[in-house]
């Protein structure tokens, strides 16, 4: 997996999620909430 972080410890952004195979997994994180 790969991830693509920016901003400074607790404050910050995704702005990728990818599996090693290159697919785009934002989609599939955006629904999810704690």
């Amino acid at each position: 997996m790969r991830v693509r972080y920016y901003g400074l410890n607790h404050f910050g952004w995704w702005t990728s999620i990818e599996d090693l195979q290159g697919n785009d997994l934002m989609p599939k994180t955006a629904g999810i909430r704690r």
